[in-house]
């Protein structure tokens, strides 16, 4: 199957699984670097807690790195991933659960819930827009120490 007929291949699937993985393990490391090359220049991104989106690759890891400047031994797992592709776009949904320290303070946080749009740019699929929400009436909720 090829991209042009507006089908996939199972290599695409495991791009994409690979994407996700990577987003993933540049959260959890606090890599700005590694999380920039996964995105599109022009993506747009909702951030669980802001009212307005994020457009454009440097000011979204500029905001990823005011969240990771904060944070230390972080620790996610994904579940409930779904993706569909459609020639050079792909959406798809998952949980993450994760935990770690935020100003050194311990949480603990259970189905923070991700919807992404994934475009094929550079070779590559790449993520056009993110948006997470958590599932929370407040932060303090899910402190895990004092």
């Amino acid at each position: 199957m090829s991209r042009e007929t507006g089908c996939y291949s199972g290599e695409d699937v495991r791009a994409i699984d690979d994407l996700l993985q990577r987003l993933e393990e540049a959260v959890a490391r606090g890599d700005p670097e590694a999380l920039a090359a996964l995105f599109c220049r022009e993506v747009s991104a909702v951030f669980s807690g802001t009212s307005e989106p994020v457009r454009g690759r440097e000011a979204v890891i500029a905001t990823w790195k005011r969240h990771m400047a904060r944070w230390s031994e972080v620790r996610i797992a994904r579940r409930h991933t779904v993706v569909r592709i459609h020639g050079d776009v792909a959406w798809g949904s998952f949980m993450w659960d994760g935990e770690g320290r935020v100003d050194g303070q311990h949480y603990r946080l259970e189905g923070e819930r991700w919807t992404v749009v994934m475009l094929w740019e550079d070779g590559g699929w790449r993520l056009a827009q993110t948006h997470t929400s958590m599932p929370y009436r407040n932060w303090e909720s899910h402190r895990v120490d004092g």
